[in-house]
């Protein structure tokens, strides 16, 4: 996963922008301070990401592209 996440240069929303595979490395996985970088929050984006991709109601299936990338940032 960590070399496809470093190939295709995934980024993760955080209240510091877009880190990198690389830059959670270095994060805590929670913070006490307000608008810090942590891996929980990272995960709870990602995991409402999948959430509302997998509850989106059509009464005409549509024609979309699958997304293969968000699953694989949220893999623990």
């Amino acid at each position: 996963m960590f070399e496809r996440a470093t190939r295709e240069k995934f980024r993760f929303n955080s209240p510091q922008g877009a880190l990198s595979a690389e830059d959670l490395w270095d994060l805590p996985l929670t913070s006490d301070r307000a608008n810090r970088a942590n891996l929980n929050d990272i995960a709870k984006e990602l995991n409402k990401t999948l959430k509302a991709k997998n509850d989106e109601e059509y009464f005409v299936e549509p024609k979309r592209a699958t997304d293969t990338t968000t699953p694989i940032m949220f893999e623990r």
